[in-house]
């Protein structure tokens, strides 16, 4: 076998090796860290969420996580904490911790289309209107 034979087959052998490193890493931090809460199919995505507390007022907290984020940050005691008084609902964006990704719907539009329809599936809507507030979670510091 000449050199380029050869460097075609350690190649095709890295690759092969990332490719089962990865998914052996993605299934034990599965196994590690389980979802929390509920999946929901919206708009052609499968979007994971977590509903605590009772609606009060009309009203719930949403909680959206900032891009590198997941649901997991606000389960720090934050989501506790504030359904004591209220509901809230964190949502695992597409693309982050539980969510799928959409590859060919990643604008902010669709996603915000998305992330309502998962509160009116989650059962947040009252005469037919999903009436939330939207805390908006970047970075937390």
């Amino acid at each position: 076998m000449n050199a380029l034979g050869w460097s075609v087959t350690i190649l095709l052998l890295v690759v092969l090796g990332l490719w089962y490193f990865t998914r052996r890493m993605a299934s034990l931090v599965e196994a590690r860290i389980p979802p929390l809460g509920r999946f929901v199919d919206v708009v052609g995505a499968r979007l994971h969420y977590v509903d605590r507390g009772e609606t009060k007022d009309q009203l719930s907290i949403v909680m959206l996580h900032g891009l590198g984020g997941q649901l997991h940050h606000f389960n720090f005691g934050l989501v506790e904490a504030l359904s004591c008084d209220t509901r809230v609902i964190a949502i695992d964006r597409p693309g982050s911790g539980y969510s799928e990704r959409i590859a060919d719907q990643a604008t902010t539009h669709s996603s915000s289309k998305r992330q309502r329809s998962t509160l009116c599936s989650s059962g947040s809507a009252s005469n037919g209107r999903c009436s939330s507030v939207i805390l908006w979670a970047a970075r937390f510091r």
